[in-house]
């Protein structure tokens, strides 16, 4: 039996054909009128062009299309851990107005992080020659910026993999071991710190670590008490640098004129707040050989702490097959974005 070809494009198929992950359009409202309701062509827009109906919360004029976008991340980021996105213009007609104007609006949304495509709702009579032009040009130079989005993604596990390990060193310090100190680890150099098949499987199986910190116990007053409170100072740390860098953020976004650069160094920041907020959760899970369960161990019997140590050799093998099997991910992505909507909404509430 034959089967009739299909004659249109669908949408999930052409989504499935480009993009090898999940993909979420976001809506925004961008602040565009168009010819039916400026005058041009009529007043008070087409019967049907309702765009209170369909648009979120967070779609408001007065906002940036940064900060739409970001709240949007924020809104969906429960669906799927390693989500994409589009930036969906969708209020009124999107290519309405003066080139420069509309350059600027597109670009700002794909400068954002984890946003890599547009959709633009629009109509055939305001698509002038220059700005399909200019989207087919734009659309070429996309392969260079998933580059540097790639480098920026490096560097900010970079910075949380450091800090993190370098608390781990100063705690122990603090309490009386000197041995990170003694072998040049309380440094902020990443080369210190990385344990390079750690970092590819960061990359390609979704957890990874860094070289462990030298800690020797002995130096300790309370041994497993010391071990505890050494394990602690790394999650800490990445939850201080997330709080740290949003807030940065809100600075650049109270204080400083957009410009590529501007709006590069605060996507960054807040990529990197996720990333450090997810670094710090991940490693509270209470599996041998992650800080979790040496924390757990603190507040555990002696011989019951001594058991779950035992095992330490084993969970790696375990964090794989929770990998492996998808177990985890979403309570642990729905854990990341919630600690990150809540320190967003500290400062831009």
């Amino acid at each position: 039996m034959d089967v009739a070809p299909i004659l249109y494009n669908e949408f999930p198929l052409f989504l499935r054909r480009y993009f090898p992950y999940k993909v979420q359009k976001i809506s925004l409202n961008a602040g565009f009128t168009c010819p039916n309701r400026d005058g041009v062509k009529g007043y008070g827009g087409c019967t049907y062009c309702n765009n209170q109906t369909f648009n979120p919360e967070y779609c408001r004029t007065e906002k940036s299309v940064t900060q739409q976008l970001e709240e949007g991340k924020v809104f969906f980021a429960h669906k799927y851990p390693e989500m994409k996105y589009l930036a969906y213009f969708q209020a009124y007609t999107n290519t309405y107005g003066e080139l420069e104007a509309l350059k600027r609006k597109y670009e700002e949304a794909l400068s954002v992080s984890d946003v890599v495509g547009l959709v633009i709702g629009t109509r055939p009579d305001c698509m002038p020659d220059t700005l399909l032009h200019y989207l087919e040009a734009m659309f070429r130079q996309m392969d260079v910026s998933s580059l540097l989005d790639a480098a920026a993604r490096v560097a900010a596990v970079l910075l949380c993999l450091t800090v993190h390990e370098l608390c781990h060193g100063l705690a122990a310090l603090s309490l009386g071991d000197p041995t990170a100190k003694s072998m040049d680890r309380l440094s902020l150099n990443p080369l210190r710190h990385i344990d390079w098949l750690g970092l590819l499987m960061m990359f390609t199986v979704g957890f990874g670590w860094a070289k462990p910190v030298p800690v020797d116990p002995r130096y300790f007053k309370d041994p497993k008490k010391g071990m505890a409170l050494t394990a602690l100072a790394g999650p800490a740390s990445n939850f201080m640098l997330a709080f740290s860098l949003i807030l940065i953020s809100k600075g650049i976004y109270l204080y400083a004129d957009y410009t590529p650069v501007w709006n590069a160094i605060y996507n960054f920041l807040h990529l990197t707040a996720i990333l450090s907020i997810g670094l710090g959760l991940f490693n509270l899970l209470p599996i041998p050989p992650l800080d979790g369960a040496k924390v757990l161990g603190g507040l555990l019997p002696d011989r019951t702490y001594f058991a779950l140590m035992r095992y330490e050799r084993y969970g790696i093998l375990v964090l794989l097959a929770l990998s492996w099997l998808g177990l985890g991910g979403n309570f642990l992505g729905d854990a990341i974005y919630g600690v990150y909507e809540a320190l967003f909404h500290i400062f831009f509430a």
